[in-house]
């Protein structure tokens, strides 16, 4: 699903780079950090946090 937000986003116009894309930010972390940021600005982060330490 993220790799059709990146074309229509206009960062890719190639679905095979649009998952590399994805699959770079999923590895190495910065989907989790944007999402853990989402979490603490707009939800409860203390159940991420619970989650993170066991």
């Amino acid at each position: 699903m993220l790799q059709l937000d990146l074309m229509v986003c206009g960062i890719s116009d190639k679905f095979d780079e649009a998952l590399e894309i994805a699959l770079d930010t999923i590895h190495s972390g910065k989907a989790f950090d944007l999402f853990r940021n989402f979490i603490k600005y707009c939800g409860d982060i203390s159940k991420l946090e619970e989650f993170e330490n066991n």
